[in-house]
């Protein structure tokens, strides 16, 4: 909800408010108690669909951030072989791709996937992780 919806809402559970105090002035089964029953569950309607939507916000923001970590871990993955490769003098075979596109991110780490495998007990004696090109397909497929 946007702030005028926000303040509209207030205004109403005010006034539901204010009638409950002075709901006794009214006959029970009269129009006003009934006007007043059928109002308070409109607020209460609206109150679920605004909880229902922030919820919904809430579960997008959670896979923006999840797709923010996927990224990371990709980088990470990649950033490690690259130190490697440097140290065993194959660093043109495992150059990083600049930030920012996830595309060109992807593309290098299958590459990077594709080059390592046949050197991977090389990687390895270099004191890489014995599954890092395990863990590596894993953050692609959490990237993708």
């Amino acid at each position: 909800m946007n702030d005028s919806q926000n303040r509209r809402l207030d205004s109403f559970i005010r006034s539901r408010d204010n009638f409950a105090e002075v709901s006794d002035q009214f006959a029970p089964n009269g129009v006003a108690q009934q006007t007043a029953a059928q109002f308070a569950a409109k607020i209460e309607q609206i109150i679920a669909k605004a909880a229902a939507q922030t919820g919904g916000m809430g579960m997008a923001r959670q896979h923006t951030i999840t797709r923010g970590d996927a990224r990371r871990e990709v980088r990470l993955d990649l950033e490690a072989i690259n130190r490697a490769a440097r140290i065993m003098g194959l660093a043109n075979e495992f150059q990083l791709p600049p930030e920012g596109n996830d595309r060109l991110l992807l593309n290098a780490a299958r590459a990077f996937a594709a080059n390592a495998l046949p050197l991977k007990a090389q990687f390895i004696a270099h004191e890489m992780p014995e599954d890092f090109l395990e863990d590596l397909a894993a953050d692609i497929a959490a990237l993708e």
